[in-house]
């Protein structure tokens, strides 16, 4: 057997050694704070020389506002300013419709239409500003429209100081009610014949994210997302997709998992565009920096491009043609087919949506200005 003697190292080798690798590490430094330069540099010079898109026409609604994308091409906008109103803007600057609040508090906003409530009665108003209106017991601290679906949310204190929810499912003369033990829906969208809903709930100091099926007064699966704040739920041809953390994954109608993308940093954004789902990712550098970008996967969970941008996704928007992204100040539209990008200047854009119709691009700005703006090459 050998045995085993105890290395001993003198504090004046212990000098030499730290002065040796000292003198090898000088050199990262500078290194590292020239390359944060340059990086930082890059960034700025993004944004310079950006081109503006031509207007093609405008409207001025009021600030602040906040606005959706209707499927038939309207641009719903809720300005809060004085008693608040709701407005309906077709393409041209054509202002379809406007209703006043009238004290009615705006309980959800989405392409499928806006939600107003005073805490006896429900008005849901579509792309056509027709109006619905349903009676209703206390008001919900939310209402999700998924189409011709509303889910309304109300917070539920359970014992113990755990907060849930209870959800009043609302499909044309028929409602149900199912409650969320220990959860709080977060998202919401129609998927068959049921309502997918993600959920957040807190076991300790930690939060824990989920997915639901929700249909005829009972929970069909739940799955759990991970310890992340997820970002969807997006329907899908036979499913629906959602992203936690890095990864996105897309489910079945039965709560069966299709596939799953690994992303190379975190989740921003989850946008349904043409035949697939956009995602905004926040990649980390080894500096501790972060590049931005958009990635674009098909409805079978592959790769078809990715555009890095200038800053964090703040929205996205898409139709089967161009893929319009907002992030840092620029607006980015990239070809669907092919992933190439062009970017223009948008400082003063808080909203943007892709005009299938028209081939344009609809922003709104802080100043209160909705504007059709021209595509590139049209």
């Amino acid at each position: 057997m050998t045995r085993r003697h105890p290395v001993t190292i003198s504090r004046e080798q212990l000098r030499e050694d730290w002065a040796t690798t000292a003198s090898n590490l000088r050199w990262l430094f500078p290194v590292l704070l020239i390359l944060g330069v340059l990086m930082a540099f890059a960034a700025s010079l993004l944004g310079a020389g950006a081109r503006r898109l031509p207007e093609a026409w405008s409207i001025t609604v009021g600030a602040p506002a906040f606005a959706a994308w209707s499927p038939e091409g309207i641009a719903v906008v809720y300005v809060t300013s004085g008693d608040g109103r709701i407005l309906w803007v077709k393409s041209g600057g054509l202002l379809a419709h406007s209703q006043e609040l009238g004290g009615r508090r705006v309980l959800g906003l989405s392409p499928h239409g806006v939600a107003t409530g005073n805490g006896t009665t429900l008005q849901v108003y579509g792309s056509s500003a027709q109006g619905t209106t349903l009676p209703i017991r206390g008001e919900p601290a939310h209402v999700f429209l998924c189409g011709n679906i509303q889910v309304l949310a109300r917070p539920v204190l359970e014992p113990h100081g755990v907060l849930g929810d209870h959800l009043e499912i609302v499909t044309g003369s028929e409602r149900w009610t199912i409650t969320l033990a220990a959860s709080a829906a977060i998202g919401a969208a129609r998927v068959g014949d049921g309502v997918l809903v993600t959920t957040l709930s807190t076991v300790g100091d930690r939060i824990q994210a989920g997915l639901s099926m929700l249909s005829r007064d009972k929970t069909s699966w739940q799955v759990p997302l991970g310890e992340r704040l997820p970002a969807g739920p997006v329907s899908l041809p036979g499913g629906a997709v959602v992203a936690v953390g890095d990864l996105v994954k897309a489910y079945t109608h039965q709560g069966a998992e299709m596939w799953t993308y690994r992303l190379p940093g975190d989740v921003d954004a989850l946008e349904g565009a043409g035949s697939g789902v956009l995602v905004g990712v926040a990649v980390r550098s080894l500096l501790g920096n972060y590049r931005h970008q958009v990635i674009y996967l098909d409805y079978q969970g592959n790769r078809r491009w990715s555009v890095t941008v200038g800053g964090p996704v703040e929205q996205l928007h898409g139709d089967d043609h161009t893929v319009a992204v907002l992030a840092k100040g620029l607006l980015w539209l990239v070809d669907v087919t092919t992933g190439k990008a062009g970017r223009f200047s948008a400082t003063d854009v808080t909203w943007v949506a892709v005009d299938s119709r028209t081939q344009e691009v609809v922003t709104l700005t802080t100043s209160g200005e909705i504007r059709g703006l021209r595509l590139p090459g049209r």
